[in-house]
Order: structure tokens, then C-alpha cells, then sequence
């Protein structure tokens, strides 16, 4: 095994390659961890870390935009027929203008929203022959669609995969046609009265040829165009996959991070209702998304302290801010929340003390609606 100084370029690999030397990292990892700590051991471990920490990057890298080919795909499937777009975009919406932040504020801020994109794990290495199936949750975050899309098409180079893209048209989905319309890699894509899930088809269409997976049966592809929440992403998921035939084993999940953890709730929440989940066992509900934090720009502005994604892949600060102050009482489990104890649309989640300080400060800081 070499350092991170290897002779060979890590993005020259294959996916199949890749995939190969991460599972290959992975169990070198597991076994140092479980052998007595000693200098040569520390040594060889962040050396796996270290190449593995590659191979993630090398996977990563395209989270920022890419220079994706501008193809015309066949659409033998007929999922949408979505017609050229306007060359131009219209302006962002107008929000309120957010008070100047102090540190503390900013602190308050990475604090709750770490813990709403928590737990966050990355994608499986296997599809169908695992039981894993993937959940894109229709959102305006394309960076997330682009990842998902990148990494099934690495999977179904070797296996099938079964993936489900959730979304109707609901009071957000405006967001994801701002998000098209200024993304130049998308141009060719109209969004008006689209529904997020044949909008997302399209997205995948611009990043692999989604239409000859399906055709070849190396992916299949469930829609679900009615969802307008995160209870009915799961919902309407869980009832595609039941008439498919699937009582997956791993059910991983792509959401807007500000609503992941409340989706991986609502899932749990759906399948545990089921009888077949005491029976033939409950699916682990897993999720991934993007994790990127804030600071306080000159001014007290809050700005963006990432480099997977470009600013403008992400939400307007006010937007961002109102998103993570209504996420904690909906996470609640009491007669105001979302949980058992009150409209009981989300399994039980526990709010960390810390977390529910930190949403206090800022709500009566901010005095952002919620």
C-alpha cells in the first residue's frame, strides 16, 4: 500500500476498480483497528485512511459542476416529454434580509444543522444483490442528484440497482425549476408544471444514459410523481416497492439536508407500521447528504464555508435559515410535532438538550418565522 504521494492517478481507475479498492480499504481498516495500537499500525492505518480518503475525493470532485456532455438521449420509456428551455433564467425570489450574525450565532447555526444532515453515511457499494434500494427524494439541491446519479451508474456496471425518484409538485418545487433554470449544464430542460420526479429524469438523462439502463435491465427505475412531503416520499415509496415486489434489506435515502433526518424518520416510520417488518426483519433506513457548514462573512453576512458544491448550488440565506428553525418543532415528539405523540407522521426522534438550546437562541435572535 502507498501514501498519498502514489505514482498512479487515483481518478484513472475505473468505477468497477474503485469500488474494488475501497471495499479492499475498508476491511485493511477494519482489521488494523482491531490489532493493539502501536507506531507501525498508526502508520499503516492513516495510510489506508489516507488512500481511501482519495478514492472519496476522486468521487466527490464532481459534486461542483461539471462540464456534463449535452446529449440527446432516446426516450424509449417515455417518462416525460419535456421541451427545450428558455435560454435565460429568472431572478431568485426575494427573501427578507437576515439581521448581522455574531459567532455565536453562526455556532448555533452548524450546531442545529449538523444534527438535522445526521446521520450521513456514503452511498453502499451494492445494489440489488445486497437488498439496498435508493430513495432520490425530490429536492432543489442538484449537487445531491448528481452524486446518486454518478454513483448508480458505477453500481449497475456490476449489478442491477433499483432506484425510486420522489416527487409531485408541492410548495418547494419552484426551488428545483430556479435550481434548473441556472444550472448551464441542464439548458434543454423546461420545468414549468413538471413534477420533481420527471424533472430529476431529466437531470439524469444529462448525467448517464439513464433510458439504456432500464432497457438492459441493469437499473430499474420506480417513479412516484404525487409526493408534496417528506411523509409521502415514504409513503408512496414504500407502496412502489410493495406492488415491485421488494421488502428491501437497506432502504438508503438522497434528501435536501435540512429534511434528511425528518425523511429517514418518515420511512422508519412507514415501514415499521408493517407486520413484515417484525416477520422478515425492518430495513435499516440510511441516508447520505451533503454537510456543508456556515461562517460570518464581512459584515456579520452569513456565508458558505464548503468546497463540495458552488454557493449558488445552495440555499439563499434567509431560505436556509427559515429551513433549519422549522425543521427542529416538526422533529418534535409532542403534541405540536411531528412525531408519535402528535400528528405522528415521524417515528420518535431525540432532540439533543444542546441542540434544542442552540434552536432557541436562534429563534429568538433571528425572529425567523418557523
Amino acid at each position: 500500500m502507498s501514501n498519498s504521494s502514489s505514482s498512479f492517478d487515483m481518478a484513472s481507475l475505473s468505477p468497477p476498480q474503485r469500488r474494488d479498492a475501497m471495499r479492499t480499504l475498508t476491511r485493511i481498516m477494519e482489521m488494523l483497528a482491531d490489532e493493539p495500537q502501536n507506531a507501525l499500525v498508526d502508520d499503516w492505518f492513516q495510510r489506508a485512511v489516507t488512500q481511501y480518503d482519495e478514492l472519496m475525493s476522486g468521487r466527490y470532485l464532481h459534486l461542483k459542476r461539471r462540464d456534463h456532455t449535452d446529449r440527446a438521449m432516446p426516450s424509449p420509456l417515455n417518462l416525460s416529454g419535456i421541451q427545450p428551455a428558455a435560454p435565460t433564467a429568472p431572478p431568485r425570489p426575494l427573501l427578507p434580509a437576515l439581521p448581522r450574525l455574531d459567532q455565536a450565532d453562526i455556532d448555533d447555526l452548524n450546531k442545529v444543522f449538523k444534527f438535522l444532515t445526521s446521520p450521513c453515511l456514503p452511498p453502499p457499494l451494492q445494489g440489488d444483490e445486497s437488498g439496498t434500494v435508493f430513495v432520490l427524494a425530490g429536492n432543489a439541491i442538484l449537487p445531491l442528484a448528481y452524486e446518486l446519479f454518478d454513483h448508480i451508474e458505477y453500481l449497475q456496471d456490476d449489478e442491477p440497482v433499483t432506484l425510486v425518484i420522489s416527487g409531485g409538485r408541492g410548495h418547494s418545487t419552484p426551488y428545483l425549476y430556479d435550481a434548473v433554470a441556472r444550472d448551464k449544464h441542464l439548458r434543454g430542460i423546461t420545468t414549468e408544471g413538471e413534477t420533481e420526479a420527471d424533472i430529476l429524469v431529466e437531470v439524469a438523462r444529462k448525467t448517464f444514459d439513464i433510458d439504456y439502463a432500464v432497457g438492459n435491465g441493469s437499473l430499474r427505475l420506480l417513479l412516484d410523481p404525487q409526493s408534496t412531503n417528506c411523509g409521502a416520499n415514504a409513503i408512496e415509496t414504500k407502496r412502489l416497492l410493495d406492488e415491485a415486489g421488494i421488502w428491501p434489506k437497506t432502504i438508503f435515502v438522497v434528501q435536501d439536508p435540512t429534511m434528511h433526518r425528518r425523511t429517514l424518520a418518515s420511512f422508519e416510520k412507514v415501514y415499521a407500521e408493517d407486520p413484515r417488518a417484525t416477520r422478515d426483519g425492518m430495513p435499516a433506513i440510511q441516508g447520505w447528504t451533503l454537510q456543508p457548514k456556515v461562517r460570518r462573512g464581512e459584515g456579520g453576512v452569513l456565508e458558505w464555508k464548503t468546497d463540495e458544491v458552488d454557493d449558488d448550488q445552495l440555499w439563499e440565506p434567509a431560505r436556509f435559515v427559515s429551513l433549519v428553525l422549522g425543521e427542529i418543532p416538526r422533529l418534535r415528539d409532542d403534541q405540536n410535532g411531528y412525531g408519535p405523540k402528535g400528528a405522528g407522521y415521524i417515528a420518535h426522534v431525540d432532540i439533543p438538550q444542546d441542540v434544542e438550546e442552540a434552536w432557541g437562541r436562534l429563534h429568538a435572535r433571528l425572529g425567523v418565522k418557523s
